[in-house]
């Protein structure tokens, strides 16, 4: 069934919170209530890697991508408290595999600046968050809340020391001119497939259980944080920087979308699992097989292509 744009901006609102309702505290403390505040497997976090972290390496068959590379039509809309894209079409897109016993549906993609994730403390200058809910439920409302029901891609990306913009970010940045104040939706002018947005190695990541990053934090997110980092350029961080938010005082006046990063919160006993195919070929073969893995997700599309 075919969603509207309206129906869309609402399960965004949804997701994020209304525009005036919440907003970052002005020091990386956590100024949430709540399950923000008292949530056992909260999000974002430090992943301290190497030398400075212990992670639990893993050995999955690869992640699968559906029609990550379907060019489709975005439009973008600022909800106050962050740039959200989300498909005019009803091509549905799907991940599955690497570790991830469920197959996932993209709902929408968003961006955080600086990154919420930190690796071995260092805070990249953009994050793109890529939102997935569990397709056995009916939408991600429905879902949300449940365990392991949505599953969140992590791309970070750095400020590249020759300052050349990201080409394919372009294709986001060239649009939020036209979105500066909150609650206003534009279409993005070129086509692009949401894979254009993954790095080239999609092989090396990060895997821990998680929440969203906004109240209210809602847990049951099984998050997946890639090793390797896409450039950008500083103009393309300022394009960001230019959208208004709502102000949460009682004047409700605008102000500029500077930063909208949550601290990183405790790991406490979670563990943190590192995927890696080259470092782990002594453990042996790889967990299930990619063959199989893309074989269920196809055989699964079919069945949720009919809804």
């Amino acid at each position: 069934m075919a969603l509207s744009v309206a129906s869309v901006i609402l399960t965004a609102v949804f997701v994020f919170g209304s525009a005036s309702s919440w907003k970052y505290p002005d020091n990386e403390g956590n100024g949430w209530s709540g399950l923000c505040r008292n949530g056992t497997e909260q999000s974002p976090i430090d992943i301290l890697y190497g030398d400075k972290g212990v992670t639990t390496p893993v050995s999955y068959e690869p992640l699968v991508f559906v029609n990550y590379d379907s060019l489709v039509n975005y439009n973008v809309t600022n909800n106050g408290h962050t740039a959200v894209l989300t498909a005019q079409n009803t091509c549905a897109v799907y991940i599955s595999g690497g570790g991830l016993r469920k197959l996932y549906k993209l709902e929408q993609m968003h961006f955080h600046w600086g990154s919420e994730h930190l690796v071995n403390g260092q805070r990249f200058a953009l994050e793109l968050h890529l939102v997935h809910y569990d397709a056995n439920y009916a939408s991600l409302q429905e879902a949300l809340g449940k365990n392991n029901s949505l599953a969140v891609i992590a791309v970070l990306f750095r400020q590249d020391k020759s300052d050349l913009p990201n080409i394919e970010l372009k294709h986001v940045t060239s649009g939020l001119r036209a979105v500066t104040e909150p609650g206003r939706t534009a279409q993005l002018a070129a086509r692009f497939s949401p894979g254009s947005l993954l790095p080239t190695d999609t092989e090396r990541w990060w895997r821990y259980a998680g929440s969203l990053t906004t109240p209210g934090c809602d847990q049951g997110v099984v998050w997946t944080v890639f090793r390797d980092t896409l450039p950008l350029a500083r103009d393309q961080i300022k394009e960001f920087q230019q959208l208004l938010m709502h102000s949460a005082g009682p004047s409700s006046s605008a102000e500029f979308m500077l930063k909208n990063f949550r601290a990183p919160q405790p790991v406490k006993q979670r563990a943190v699992y590192y995927q890696d195919p080259v470092e782990h070929t002594k453990c042996g073969a790889a967990v299930g097989s990619a063959p199989l893995a893309v074989l269920a997700v196809l055989l699964a599309c079919v069945v949720l292509g009919r809804s």
